[in-house]
């Protein structure tokens, strides 16, 4: 694996805010940090209004970077890139870790970087799972692989009861586009926060790379539209 600088974990902002709507305990490090930002008014409802999710893992970085906020489109749309990542492996402690799929992409060409997510070995079958700030309804998962594409074999949304939904399903390959989206259509009234990605390497032994996956939808949240 060859080196290249860091991608920076996460919004600091909204991660104070999902941990504080959350119930979990803020770092003494961030609550310091966040201090001294103006927190903008939609993040401040967005955290009002958030169910407590206890499937999100209570580890927060305490590494302050830009903030990311949601793009909000016609129609009450919104566009969000994941907040919080977990893997059932992953490569480094930093470089390639779950956390570097958190955030919009940032792994601009083909290759093996250090700025995107690898699980710890290049033969096995692993997972990635993602966490939003907004509850949304979906309608397309966008995941972008930046590293022999093409062996996602299983995607998975999970609802705010915690009931859990298939939405991608595939055989293993490896795809001559790279870097490469995978664009997911989904179809189901739901509201979601939680994304699984599945990944099968054992038959190519080559690491599928994840840069960041985008989740689209509509928001379930009143007066955000």
């Amino acid at each position: 694996m060859i080196q290249k600088k860091r991608q920076p974990i996460v919004s600091l902002i909204i991660l104070v805010l999902l941990a504080i709507a959350c119930r979990f305990q803020v770092p003494s490090f961030l609550s310091q940090q966040a201090t001294e930002i103006s927190i903008p008014p939609v993040l401040t409802k967005i955290a009002a209004t958030l169910p407590v999710i206890q499937t999100i893992p209570a580890v927060i970085p305490t590494i302050p970077v830009p903030l990311q906020t949601p793009i909000f489109g016609e129609g009450g749309e919104v566009r969000q890139w994941a907040i919080l990542a977990e893997a059932s492996s992953q490569y480094g402690s930093m470089d390639w870790s779950a956390f570097q799929a958190i955030g919009e992409p940032n792994t601009q060409e083909c290759g093996d970087n250090v700025s995107a997510w690898a699980s710890a070995t290049s033969a096995g079958k692993d997972w990635l799972r993602l966490y939003y700030a907004i509850p949304v309804v979906p309608t397309e998962i966008n995941i972008h692989q930046s590293y022999n594409p093409g062996q996602i074999v299983k995607v998975d949304i999970q609802d705010l009861e915690g009931k859990t939904t298939t939405v991608y399903e595939a055989e293993p390959k490896v795809l001559d586009q790279c870097p490469f989206v995978l664009s997911i259509p989904v179809n189901v009234e739901t509201l979601v926060m939680q994304v699984t990605v599945y990944v099968d390497q054992s038959e190519s032994a080559w690491w599928n790379e994840i840069d960041a996956v985008e989740l689209v939808g509509e928001s379930g949240i009143p007066g955000l539209e």
